[in-house]
């Protein structure tokens, strides 16, 4: 498979997360926390209030079809955590 075709799937595969998920901004606002205390969990504890998100692209990853890497929080995992209180 070709890189182009590897990066349209990745483009993809983001376009589809955008409906599930939520950008770790949003986390922040949802949350009253900063993105950066957010990403700083994700670093020591490999979670946020136990949820673990998605990464796209970027990262170790030399054959990463998306350049950066992004996270994509699950929406449904994160829902659940405001209803319970927990952020």
């Amino acid at each position: 498979m070709s890189q182009k075709q590897n990066a349209r799937t990745a483009n993809q595969v983001e376009h589809e997360l955008a409906f599930r998920g939520y950008s770790t901004a949003d986390v922040a606002k949802c949350t009253g926390v900063k993105p950066a205390s957010i990403r700083t969990a994700l670093w020591r504890n490999g979670h946020f209030y136990g949820v673990k998100p998605i990464r796209l692209g970027g990262g170790s990853n030399e054959n990463a079809a998306v350049p950066g890497g992004r996270l994509v929080w699950p929406a449904d995992e994160i829902d659940a955590l405001l209803q319970r209180g927990a952020a």
